[in-house]
């Protein structure tokens, strides 16, 4: 992970025993980290694949809105929270590395440190119970 804030080493931790997939963007926009939980749903080893920029979003998830059109990365919950600093929530589709789509609901917050600096924003997310993600 690198020299990071210690609120982000912090909520790493606290991420790392949550049930729910939850993923981690710096400030700098790098995906810092993702728990097992998202690795199990989205197939992907985080901790071999680094950190990633949120630009690489698109080839690694292929994000769709719910009626199946392309997603920009630029309106992915976690990536609006981080910018706008202020939280999203929404559904979508994200494919995993073997391209199965799993319909998805997603809530993102924008993460503040001591003086309003921003840290980053979190993403907690997990699969549909119909499978359906409804506009």
């Amino acid at each position: 992970m690198g020299h990071k804030p210690i609120e982000l080493i912090l909520l790493r931790q606290l991420a790392s025993r949550l049930p729910l997939p939850v993923a981690i963007v710096d400030a700098e926009g790098l995906l810092v980290y993702a728990n097992a939980a998202s690795e199990r749903l989205l197939g992907i080893d985080f901790a071999a694949l680094g950190e990633v920029p949120v630009s690489r979003f698109g080839a690694l998830f292929d994000p769709r809105w719910p009626d199946g059109s392309p997603l920009r990365v630029e309106e992915m919950t976690i990536v609006v929270a981080l910018h706008e600093r202020c939280p999203q929530q929404g559904r979508m589709i994200l494919h995993d590395q073997n391209g199965e789509p799993h319909h998805v609901v997603t809530n993102a917050v924008p993460l503040d440190g001591q003086g309003g600096m921003l840290l980053g924003s979190m993403s907690i997310f997990w699969e549909a119970e119909d499978g359906v993600v409804t506009p």
